[in-house]
C-alpha cells in the first residue's frame, strides 16, 4: 500500500503491522500509533481507520481498494447508522459490489464502473438498492477526503425487469390495473368492510388515511392519537415523532421532518377513533416481525373447511370478492394514500410535507394547520368515488 498515508508489515508470526504517523505531539515530537492485524486487507482497512482518528485523512487514496474501505466504513460510519439500513447497504456490498470491484483501487472506480455493476442487477428494484448503498459508501469516502468526487452521481441507468410481460392484446385494461402497485380509491373502500375487526385494521387505516410509513404506525401509541376541533370541524391526528422495525426495536423516525402532525382523512378517521384503547396501549396489535407476511396470506384462499384458527382471516381479499383486489404490500398503503392526495388536487409540497418526506419544501403551516385541508379533500374524493 501507499506510503503517503502510513505503513504496513508481515511479522514472522505471519500477522501484519501497521504504522501511521500525522501531526505533533506537544513535545514537538511527531505522532506516531501502531497496530496489528490479521491480514493484508485488515490491514490496509486499519490505516485509513488510525488516519482519521488522528485527523489526517487520506489525500485521494491510492492503493486503498473498495473492500478495504468498506471494512473501515463498517467500523466508522456504519455503527452510526441504523441498523436494518446498514444491513441493507452490507447485503448489497457483499452479494453484487465486492465481487465486481473490491479489489479495485477506490480512486480508480468510475461511473462506468458503477454502470456495469447496476446493470448485472436482475431487478430493477435491486439495481436501485445497489446503486444507493455503494453511493453512500463512496460519498462518505469523498467526505474523508479519500475521493475527489463520488462516482455514482450522474445518470445511472436501471436494469429492467425479468419476467413475463403482460399481454395487453387480450385485456388491455385488467392488464394495465394488474400492473398497479397501489389501490385505487374504490379498491379502497371495497377493502375497508373486509379489514373490519382484523389486526391489520389500525395500520391499514394509519397508512391509507394518514399516509403514515409502517414503521411509523407500529410505533403508535394511543396516546398518540387525538380528536380536536378545528375551523368548526372534529378532525382526528396523529403525532408521529419515531418508529418501530423489527432490526433496530423503538428508534426516532427517518428524518427531521419525518416528525410531524397529520390529519387522518374520513372515513378513516371516524372508525380509527372507535377503535381507540387506553393511552399507553399500541396502536397495533401486530408484531413487526411478522406483518408483512402475515398481510400476504389475505390473499391466499382457504381450501378447506377446517381452517385453522389462526387462518381465520386468510383469503378475505379473495374468497367471494368481485371484483378482486389486486394485492399490493403493505408498505404501498402509504402511496396510495398520497395518490389519493394527489388526485384530490392536493399541491406536491402539502403532499410531501404530510407524508415526511426530506425534500425541500415549505413546512412552516402544515404542523400548525396540520393537513386539515388535503384530509377533507380526500374524504370528499372517497364520498365521489363511493357514489359511482
Amino acid at each position: 500500500m501507499s506510503g503517503q498515508i502510513g505503513s504496513k508489515r508481515q511479522l514472522p508470526s505471519g500477522r501484519w503491522q501497521v504504522r501511521v504517523s500525522a501531526g505533533l505531539r506537544a513535545d514537538g515530537t511527531q505522532r506516531t500509533v501502531s497496530a496489528t492485524v490479521d491480514t493484508s486487507e485488515e490491514a490496509d482497512a486499519k490505516i485509513v481507520e488510525i488516519a482519521a482518528e488522528l485527523g489526517k485523512a487520506p489525500e485521494f487514496a491510492r492503493g486503498i481498494t473498495l473492500e478495504a474501505y468498506w471494512r473501515y466504513y463498517g467500523a466508522t460510519k456504519g455503527q452510526r447508522l441504523a441498523r436494518a439500513t446498514y444491513q441493507r447497504y452490507e447485503g448489497c456490498m457483499r452479494r453484487r459490489v465486492l465481487p465486481f470491484l473490491g479489489q479495485k483501487d477506490i480512486s480508480k472506480v468510475t461511473h462506468s464502473d458503477v454502470q456495469s455493476v447496476v446493470l448485472s442487477c436482475k431487478t430493477r428494484s435491486e439495481g436501485d438498492q445497489v446503486r444507493r448503498s455503494l453511493s453512500a459508501v463512496l460519498g462518505q469516502a469523498v467526505s474523508d477526503g479519500a475521493l475527489r468526487s463520488n462516482p455514482c452521481k450522474g445518470k445511472i441507468e436501471l436494469p429492467r425487469d425479468e419476467g413475463k410481460a403482460p399481454d395487453f392484446s387480450k385485456d388491455p385494461f385488467g392488464a394495465i390495473e394488474g400492473t398497479s402497485n397501489v389501490w385505487t380509491p374504490q379498491q379502497v373502500l371495497q377493502a375497508m368492510p373486509l379489514l373490519k375487526g382484523t389486526s391489520y385494521e389500525t395500520v391499514w387505516l394509519l397508512m391509507v388515511g394518514a399516509g403514515l410509513r409502517l414503521e411509523e404506525a407500529m410505533a403508535l401509541r394511543w396516546a398518540d392519537v387525538r380528536k380536536v376541533e378545528i375551523s368548526g370541524r372534529e378532525v382526528v391526528q396523529v403525532a408521529v415523532w419515531r418508529a418501530k422495525t423489527y432490526a433496530d426495536g423503538v428508534k426516532p423516525t427517518k428524518t427531521k421532518r419525518s416528525v410531524r402532525i397529520v390529519a387522518v382523512s374520513e372515513p378513516f378517521a371516524s372508525r380509527l377513533w372507535e377503535l381507540r384503547k387506553s393511552p399507553e396501549e399500541q396502536v397495533s396489535p401486530r408484531s413487526v416481525s411478522n406483518i408483512s407476511q402475515g398481510w400476504r396470506r389475505l390473499w391466499i384462499p382457504v381450501t378447506s373447511n377446517k381452517a385453522r384458527k389462526k387462518d381465520r382471516i386468510k383469503g378475505i381479499m379473495v374468497d367471494g370478492v368481485y371484483p378482486p383486489i389486486p394485492y399490493v404490500p403493505l408498505s404501498r398503503m402509504r402511496a396510495t394514500h398520497a395518490s389519493m392526495m394527489q388526485a384530490a388536487g392536493v399541491i406536491d409540497s402539502l403532499n410531501a410535507a404530510a407524508h415526511g418526506h426530506s425534500q425541500k419544501v415549505s413546512y412552516k403551516h402544515y404542523q400548525r394547520a396540520d393537513t386539515l385541508k388535503a384530509s377533507v379533500a380526500v374524504g370528499e374524493l372517497l364520498d365521489f368515488s363511493k357514489a359511482q
